[in-house]
Parts: structure tokens; sequence; C-alpha cells
């Protein structure tokens, strides 16, 4: 059988979500960006772009955004390359910084999406990630869904480090993950979302199989030595 198309995909869910259709939406990317401090002008890739919302909050800051995606979603005319996050078309060191947002976790090898990452990076770009984690105790996740690549916070930093990245900075951002699901269970088709609980292929939003959270990791390319961690909320072991 196949399986349920994950949840992102659905129409309820980007009427619901808006133009950003992730946790946290454009105001998490606004709060990411200041921590990143990028200067005017900065080029920034973001993977995964779907409609651009926040290619539009990059431009509202003087940033050049160039978009990335593997279909044309876009609802403004912003730069806009088609491709895969794992493998981007891009010479090494092409870009000031980058953001992943609700991205890394559908992808089927995110290690190496990553070491791409770090290698269109000019040395020291930062990287805006945020995404769902696995909360400790919770088991591994299954399917094809956006939950299915959810790693625990641990797993998360230590995959960044063998990419190439140094941690600068984690927030815990779970609360958006809850109002995003209430949201789709007080506004949503309520059919939709039971069919949705718990297949193998749903978002962690209706996900009943194990307990997530939602995370904004800050990380800087090329493992400085000025790349030292701050982290401003713990990771858990």
């Amino acid at each position: 059988m196949p399986d349920t198309p994950a949840l992102y995909t659905s129409a309820l869910f980007r009427r619901i979500a808006g133009g950003a259709w992730r946790p946290g939406g454009e105001e998490l990317t606004r709060h990411g960006l200041e921590l990143c401090a990028f200067p005017p002008g900065s080029r920034i890739l973001d993977a995964g772009c779907g409609a651009g919302a926040s290619l539009r909050v990059l431009s509202s800051l003087g940033l050049h955004g160039t978009g990335l995606d593997r279909e044309y979603h876009l609802s403004e005319p912003f730069p806009f390359v088609q491709g895969d996050a794992q493998n981007l078309p891009f010479a090494d060191h092409s870009f000031d910084g980058m953001l992943c947002e609700c991205v890394l976790s559908l992808l089927p090898e995110p290690e190496h999406a990553l070491r791409s990452f770090a290698a269109v990076l000019r040395p020291g770009g930062k990287l805006l990630l945020s995404d769902l984690f696995l909360l400790e105790g919770s088991p591994l996740p299954g399917g094809t869904g956006c939950s299915s690549g959810a790693r625990p916070l641990r797993a998360m930093e230590e995959m960044l480090d063998r990419a190439g990245f140094s941690l600068l900075f984690f927030e815990n951002h779970s609360l958006r993950l809850k109002e995003l699901a209430a949201k789709l269970l007080w506004y949503g088709d309520a059919g939709l979302c039971a069919s949705l609980r718990g297949s193998p292929s749903s978002c962690a939003c209706s996900s009943g199989r194990a307990r997530y959270g939602y995370g904004l990791w800050i990380a800087c390319a090329g493992n400085p030595e000025s790349g030292q961690r701050k982290a401003s909320s713990p990771l858990p072991g």
C-alpha cells in the first residue's frame, strides 16, 4: 500500500500554515537571521525554499537570496535554481550564508546534504537550520514523511560536526510545533488529520508514533577557531 502523502503537501496544511510551510513561520526565520547577523548584501541560499517566504524576508533585510527546490512554487519572482539539496548545483564558496528550514529531516541522506552545504559556503559562512528533533526516549520514526528523518539533539550536533560545521547557537522552539498542531486541529479537516495521524508518512504535527520537538541551530562552516559554541539553550544528552 502506498504511503499517505506527507501533511505538508496538502492544500489544507498550506492554507493554515500560510506562506511559510513550517513551524514558527517568518517570525522564527527573522529571529534566526538576527542571530546570524549577516551584513547587507550577503549572498544567502535558501535550500527548500517552497513558496519563497524566507526569500521575501531576506530581501526585506537587504540580503541577496537565491531559492533552491525540486519544483517551482515561488509566489514572487526571486532568483531560483531547480535542484537537489543533497547535491547542490553551485561552485564551492558561492554563498555567505544558507537557510535550511524544516527540510533536512525530509532528505534520505542528511549528512551528505550537510557536507554539500558546507562546501558551497565560504569559510566562516553560517547555516541557519530549523527542523524537527526527537525528544529523549522517543523511538526512531519510520516511513518517508517529514518526521521520518528526525534525530535526537545529540545526533544532530554530531552530524553537523562531521559535516564540517561548528555549532554556534541552539534554541528549543518546540512550542512552535505545538502551536501549528493546534491550528491544524482547530481549523483543519478532522478527516484529513485523522487519516494522517500515525501514518508512516505523516508529519510530526499529527503523528503519535514518536515525540518530537522543533529546534533552531546556527552553525559556522569550516570549523574555524572563532566558531566556539555559544548554545543559548543546553543540548541534553
